[in-house]
């Protein structure tokens, strides 16, 4: 699409580092550098510890968007491989209700990236009718607390939720019949998006793993007052 290429004076930091290095090989930075900050989210010790009562919460849902052949898969891999995670946060099961998620995340208080490589089976389970996922994918964006409660009893999560799908669209009405149902339109502006429209031939190449170690941040008094649909600040 005419003007959605990446613009490079995006990347910042550590991570600009790194996807500067994974893009030298041909990978999109376009989904490389959206995949690395939402990885890098998941990480123990982001946390907003400037001094005024409104929050802003670092965890992040991202969705790459693209044809067949566009990298997707191999970005997500090589991202991964690029930044340490401690053992157990990426988890790749495809939660199939509320209850599953929730059962997932559990209830330690732990950071967990929810990789999805086939990002519309997630959507698909969302958009079914009566379906309480969507639900509890937009509470726990944001909060750390959730559940769901049924016949069967109930289930409680205490979890820094963030999620790292490939969502294969062939056009934009593609995309508008996965997120424009009204049981998950909530969840499209709760996401980034990751875009590339170029075919890639992905070659494994060497990457060395990066051990961040991230600390507390201050924002400016005023800094996120612009508010979400949800009513929190981003």
């Amino acid at each position: 699409m005419a003007g959605l290429d990446f613009d490079p004076r995006a990347l910042y930091g550590k991570l600009g580092e790194i996807a500067k290095r994974l893009g030298k090989h041909g990978l999109p930075l376009g989904y490389v550098y959206p995949a690395l900050l939402t990885i890098a989210s998941a990480l123990e010790g982001i946390e907003d510890i400037s001094n005024h009562s409104h929050r802003v919460r670092s965890n992040l849902y991202c969705a790459l968007l693209g044809k067949v052949g566009q990298g997707k898969t191999s970005v997500v891999n090589s991202a991964l491989k690029a930044i340490f995670l401690p053992e157990g946060t990426d988890d790749w099961v495809v939660p199939s209700s509320d209850r599953g998620l929730a059962n997932q995340c559990g209830d330690q208080g732990a950071r967990k990236l929810l990789v999805q490589d086939e990002y519309r089976a997630t959507l698909q389970k969302c958009g079914i009718q009566g379906s309480s996922l969507p639900q509890l994918f937009n509470t726990l964006w944001n909060y750390d607390k959730g559940g769901a409660a049924d016949k069967k009893g109930v289930e409680t999560c205490f979890v820094t939720l963030s999620v790292l799908g490939s969502l294969t669209v062939d056009d934009p009405s593609d995309f508008a019949k996965l997120f424009g149902a009204s049981s998950i339109s909530g969840l499209v502006d709760r996401h980034i998006f990751g875009y590339s429209d170029k075919r890639i031939k992905f070659r494994p190449f060497s990457i060395t793993r990066e051990f961040l170690q991230p600390k507390g941040v201050t924002f400016p008094t005023g800094f996120g007052t612009q508010r979400t649909s949800a009513g929190r600040d981003r």
